[in-house]
């Protein structure tokens, strides 16, 4: 295995850099490449009157609710363990995570007793929680408090280390994320592909990929960061250059 083989990790600046240092520690070089970044939406983040708890479905959702509402007083229902410790760091007193994706955070919810919930999310999201509770009689109101806007610029060491043949390993952590890699490598001819892995977060996540040709594909055993990292480490041991 080629020591200076990179991975590419394509989450939003902030969120990137967790998880290079992550893999620093472990003794993996990686670059951040900022696929999208979040820009907030100026919409209203106060809970309607009466609202019993808080949905959040992302990290990205408790900061937006953060940075537009003082309320900490309700129940934080979070879709994993990233997003809960994200609540407890902004205040949160009751926080429960899921520990899974948006369908274990739907079944957390209906069993929580609260009957009228709080959704604060992005543009983009996995799954409608809305709808999922509704026939269970939990009202679910929702805002878009954020989105996650393409970035065109692609870094000058992200884009050597493609032209170059130096990376092992692209990470895709949402639908439209893999999309837009999907897009970029259409766009990049030179870039080859089938000497890289992809690690994704979810198979929902995997789909945008499949026409791109790349060597191997793996998923997450969970939609989580944690899960992420280990399916990282596991793909760039058995890169395929």
């Amino acid at each position: 295995m080629g020591e200076d083989r990179l991975v590419l990790v394509t989450r939003p600046e902030a969120d990137a850099g967790r998880v290079v240092e992550a893999l620093a520690a472990r003794g993996v070089s990686a670059l951040a490449w900022p696929l999208t970044e979040i820009r907030m939406t100026g919409a209203a983040a106060e809970p309607p009157a009466g609202t019993d708890a808080l949905l959040f479905t992302s990290a990205n959702g408790v900061a937006a609710f953060a940075a537009g509402s003082a309320r900490r007083d309700l129940p934080a229902l979070c879709v994993g363990p990233r997003t809960a410790a994200a609540a407890r760091e902004a205040g949160f007193a009751r926080v429960e995570s899921a520990d899974g994706d948006a369908a274990a955070l739907a079944r957390l919810a209906a069993a929580h007793g609260a009957r009228r919930m709080f959704h604060p999310h992005g543009r983009d999201r996995a799954g409608d929680l809305k709808a999922d509770l509704a026939p269970l009689g939990i009202a679910v109101e929702e805002a878009i408090l954020y989105a996650a806007e393409e970035v065109a610029d692609i870094p000058a060491p992200v884009r050597a280390a493609l032209d170059e043949g130096r990376t092992a390993v692209i990470t895709a952590w949402s639908p439209r994320n893999a999309a837009i890699l999907t897009r970029r490598f259409a766009e990049n001819p030179g870039w080859k592909p089938e000497n890289l892995c992809v690690v994704a977060i979810s198979s929902r996540a995997s789909g945008p990929l499949s026409p791109c040709g790349f060597a191997a594909l793996r998923i997450a055993r969970r939609p989580d960061g944690a899960a992420m990292i280990d399916a990282i480490l596991e793909a760039h041991r058995r890169e395929p250059g």
